[in-house]
């Protein structure tokens, strides 16, 4: 299979970023004397001895194999990298040492596919922090792998649509043929303004009902206009309102007790803060049309 040719492929190409992004990242930590404090001082005398004593930054970034490198990346997580990196990276990092290691002792043997998946996604992973267009090389690699193209299963369906018409055919619901002249999605569904220019943060979209008790985190989950302007008001999250309003107002019908049932990310902290948010009456109802309607099933008047 050559499996293992593969892998290091793909390692040659994570080398060429991340000895420079360590060898950046420890310059600006340790300035000029970066490779003797931030490199030989941190190495076993073992893991240095095919490193030089001096040299330009160039040659010196060059001489770090991908051992050194990932090994730099470990030793220095606590004090530089994990400054700008989630833990993940450090993890992925961790799991290709040992990739690293048993490439080296290999043998006759060879990497399952599984295990060659596994290394190229988790190398495309790590690079992809420090270089998207290397991560997209190695991914490359990895649809080669998996569908024989490194343009992945489109070029297997390309093949399939262009066999010979005499092909025996095959009926069933996964025998299908592709549509064509289809838009791309986001010529059809435009994304929110924040994704597009890069500005949203992932931990933003972890809702945290005590977080915006406080007056903190993201505005849109601080401010009730612009929250319910991008909530949709569910069926089951106007009913939690309504039921709500109705107990508190003394109303007919009003639940002392509510259970929220959903699976995991399927919106309780999100009706919390609706909650919340209608409970305080900040502001009034008319900048806030989508509560209305509840408002109004519940029997009271805006």
């Amino acid at each position: 299979m050559n499996n293992h040719i593969k892998v290091s492929e793909a390692f040659r190409i994570l080398l060429f970023d991340l000895s420079d992004y360590v060898g950046r990242e420890l310059s600006l930590e340790y300035g000029k004397d970066w490779w003797e404090k931030g490199v030989l001082n941190a190495l076993y005398p073992d893991q240095r001895r095919n490193l030089p004593e001096y040299g330009e930054w160039n040659e010196l970034v060059d001489s770090l194999d991908i051992a050194n490198a990932l090994l730099l990346f470990d030793l220095h997580w606590q004090q530089i990298f994990r400054k700008k990196l989630a833990v993940d990276h450090r993890t992925w990092a961790k799991e290709l040492q040992g990739v690293r290691n048993r490439l080296a002792h290999l043998g006759s043997g060879d990497f399952s596919q599984d295990d060659t998946w596994r290394a190229l996604d988790t190398m495309s992973r790590l690079e992809d922090a420090i270089n998207p267009e290397g991560a997209e090389q190695i991914r490359a690699i990895l649809r080669e792998l998996r569908y024989g193209s490194a343009h992945g299963s489109t070029a297997v369906t390309q093949s399939v649509e262009e066999a010979p018409a005499t092909a025996k055919s095959k009926e069933g619901i996964l025998h299908t043929t592709p549509v064509s002249g289809l838009k791309p999605w986001r010529e059809v569904m435009q994304p929110h303004p924040d994704v597009a220019q890069g500005r949203y943060k992932n931990a933003e979209f972890a809702a945290d009902l005590a977080q915006v008790a406080r007056g903190e985190g993201a505005y849109e989950y601080r401010d009730p206009v612009e929250f319910f302007a991008r909530t949709y008001v569910t069926e089951g999250m106007a009913g939690l309102l309504e039921q709500a309003l109705r107990r508190v107002t003394g109303g007919a019908g009003g639940e002392p007790v509510i259970q929220l049932k959903t699976a995991f990310g399927g919106g309780k902290t999100h009706s919390m803060l609706a909650l919340y948010h209608m409970m305080r009456g900040q502001v009034s109802l008319e900048k806030i049309p989508a509560i209305k309607p509840v408002v109004e099933s519940a029997g009271l008047h805006s």
